[in-house]
């Protein structure tokens, strides 16, 4: 059981359910109490602006998945691909597809807090009263989680007449790496404190944005009742329950045990594609499992624009084994036309390509949107003779499928765990993956993997 502490400089009053002893469910831990901090403090539950009232939505999605960047939506959307008809939308203001997932870029990871918050709120505030919303985190804990999740419960209890929801928090990715353990998050077994020693604790996220957190222990999911866990949360007052989670068993369990708290309890589920995975979407008979898009006649363009080492592994793999044509696109302004003569070159020749920032130059967190626009200039120009487009970095695959004119993805299926296949309005097939996913020949088994070429349509 993990001692529940105060944070933060405002008291609160204790409720006056407190006046009594209560008996907790096994595995429960007292909240946490939030602090006053990033998010506009208006409404009770998540100290967020509701958003404003967009209208009555007509029809709408089953499934709306809400992520602060592409990769991330893609990867959870892909979950769901085998069960339903699955879209990636990467303008949440423009009209939606007619699909049964919606899953939207509202492309906030790198905004200020309150910018990030009404985003979300927008996004979720357009869905109906009865879609299931899952907003999508990063499992290793980028963006602004704190205020998004606190946007969602706002926008959720404005949207449902005032009905207060609970969080159900775990970023855990087992097929990725990624695990929850005592609240921690652990990368191959590596806290994630000692990987990125700047990155804040989940639940100091959580309680920056306003929100009292409880935890509930790995242990909880195992026992008889992890959906009486889950009510003991709520009743004692907490906004956010954090989920340790090591296995997918442990993912499964926790998705079976939010099905049996609802509707009673109404719920935000907030995790990773792996939480996605086990989300409780029954399949359409109708439907039938997506068929993957053939690869048009033509090579293979790549971008990828993540620095992380795995993504430069996954390069040079490429490199020496596909084979593919490096393209570096050097900074500054003539950089990217430069690299653009010789990406159309490269393609016209029939040659696989990969574009990625120029090596030589310093990783620059604050570059990230002028990186990505660079390979976006860099591989615009040779969209028309590819087979197969190929992104890495959620921030790089949102410029470049946007400079190719594509506000929407189809999604078609998993070619491993975080690596996603899907197709453009005109059949191009598009595989996105996260920068960091994978081992080093990931991307080359993934471009080996693609069906055969057939003529690119007029």
């Amino acid at each position: 059981m993990r001692p529940g502490h105060r944070r933060g400089t405002r008291r609160e009053p204790r409720r006056e359910c407190r006046r009594a002893p209560r008996r907790r469910a096994p595995g429960w831990a007292a909240p946490r109490r939030g602090r006053p901090g990033g998010a506009p403090v208006t409404t009770s539950q998540a100290g967020l602006p509701a958003p404003a009232p967009t209208g009555p939505p007509s029809g709408g999605p089953d499934v709306l998945i809400v992520a602060d960047d592409l990769s991330g939506a893609a990867d959870s959307a892909v979950a769901l691909a085998p069960r339903a008809a699955t879209s990636v939308v990467l303008d949440p203001a423009a009209a939606w597809p007619a699909a049964r997932v919606i899953a939207v870029d509202t492309d906030s990871r790198y905004l200020a807090g309150r910018e990030a918050a009404a985003r979300v709120a927008a996004a979720v505030g357009r869905a109906a009263p009865g879609t299931l919303v899952y907003k999508k985190i990063d499992s290793t804990l980028r963006g602004n989680i704190g205020p998004e999740i606190a946007a969602c419960l706002a926008a959720l209890a404005e949207r449902r007449g005032g009905h207060r929801h609970l969080a159900v928090v775990t970023p855990a990715f087992p097929a990725t790496g990624r695990t929850v353990l005592a609240g921690e998050v652990l990368v191959d077994g590596v806290p994630l404190s000692e990987r990125n020693p700047g990155r804040r604790p989940l639940t100091r996220q959580l309680t920056e944005a306003g929100l009292r957190v409880a935890a509930l222990p790995r242990s909880a999911l195992r026992s008889p009742g992890p959906a009486a866990a889950l009510r003991a949360a709520a009743a004692e007052g907490a906004d956010a329950v954090v989920v340790d989670a090591v296995e997918e068993d442990d993912l499964a369990r926790l998705a079976l045990a939010c099905t049996r708290a609802q509707p009673e309890l109404p719920l935000l589920l907030a995790g990773s594609g792996g939480l996605a995975h086990h989300l409780p979407v029954p399949p359409d008979p109708a439907a039938g499992r997506p068929a993957p898009p053939p690869r048009h006649g033509g090579p293979a363009l790549i971008c990828v624009g993540s620095r992380s080492e795995i993504a430069r592994a996954q390069c040079a793999a490429l490199v020496e084994k596909l084979p593919a044509r490096p393209v570096p696109v050097p900074a500054g302004p003539a950089g990217p036309a430069a690299a653009a003569r010789q990406v159309r070159a490269a393609l016209a020749a029939g040659q696989d390509v990969v574009v990625h920032p120029d090596p030589a130059e310093p990783v620059d967190p604050a570059r990230a949107a002028e990186v990505a626009a660079g390979l976006a200039a860099a591989a615009r120009p040779g969209l028309g003779l590819a087979g197969t487009l190929v992104v890495t970095g959620g921030e790089t695959a949102r410029a470049v499928l946007l400079a190719a004119g594509v506000p929407i993805l189809t999604v078609a299926g998993e070619r491993e765990p975080g690596v996603v296949l899907a197709h453009a309005r005109d059949g191009l097939p598009v595989i996105s993956k996260a920068g960091a996913f994978g081992d080093p020949e990931t991307l080359l088994r993934v471009v080996r993997s693609l069906p055969p070429a057939v003529p690119r349509p007029a």
